[in-house]
């Protein structure tokens, strides 16, 4: 589970450059991201590969990634990587200084990815069906309608891949930065204090259709939306 630790109720004094860098999404999609060498030992970054069921999954190092899932991994570091331009690595061959392929990607095109590897798997399970009929254009999934709400700050690693992990479901996001918006954060703790949970200690917390989630659990995240569905809860 990827958690934050963090103290809702104090805000980063002496930080009020960090954000200058940093791409939350406005900038222009059109231009490439900086030049990025990703190699072994690189520090803070996340990487994310898609398995053969289109489902998403966070580790730290290319060798953590099996054989199988190296063609297409997201790349996140603490600048970049974080809004609708990705990086994405090829880690199935090196360059000859040891650096592994990287180039840049709009979110779309790499989310697309997930989509057709879990049309695959779903037609996979349905071979006779496929064959007898011709196939319809495909439905959007259960979760089209239905959002999270992601209380976050934007350093926060662990937030972003829940943003990330609960986009690939299909599920809308809306991200409330505590840091920013001190309504979030009051709304958050109430939220917290009424699931039982204490008011202070980690990020993200998500609420999905009434469901509160601290830190991030694809499993628990994975449960939440097919609850939500069902109509299982509020």
């Amino acid at each position: 589970m990827g958690i934050a630790l963090v103290s809702y109720g104090v805000a980063s004094a002496g930080c009020s450059g960090c954000e200058r860098n940093h791409d939350d999404g406005t900038r222009p999609v059109s231009q490439d991201l900086p030049a990025l060498e990703l190699r072994d030992d690189t520090p803070d970054v996340l990487l994310t590969w898609i398995d053969e069921k289109g489902d998403h999954h966070v580790v730290q190092k290319p060798a953590d990634v099996p054989e199988n899932a190296r063609e297409n991994v997201r790349v996140v570091t603490l600048q970049y990587g974080h809004g609708e331009m990705l990086y994405v690595a090829d880690l199935r061959t090196k360059n000859a200084d040891g650096t592994y392929p990287v180039h840049s990607l709009p979110r779309s095109s790499w989310e697309l990815i997930a989509q057709q590897r879990r049309s695959k798997a779903i037609a996979a399970l349905t071979p006779f069906a496929s064959q007898s009929a011709p196939t319809p254009a495909p439905a959007a999934p259960s979760s089209a309608q239905l959002s999270a709400i992601v209380y976050m700050a934007s350093w926060c690693s662990a937030c972003r891949s829940a943003e990330t992990y609960l986009r690939s479901q299909g599920v809308t996001v809306i991200s409330k930065d505590i840091e920013k918006d001190p309504r979030a954060q009051k709304e958050m703790n109430e939220k917290l204090h009424k699931a039982g949970y204490p008011q202070k200690g980690t990020i993200p917390v998500l609420d999905i259709r009434g469901k509160i989630l601290v830190g991030f659990d694809q499993r628990a995240i994975k449960q939440a939306i097919q609850e939500a569905i069902r109509g299982d809860m509020l």
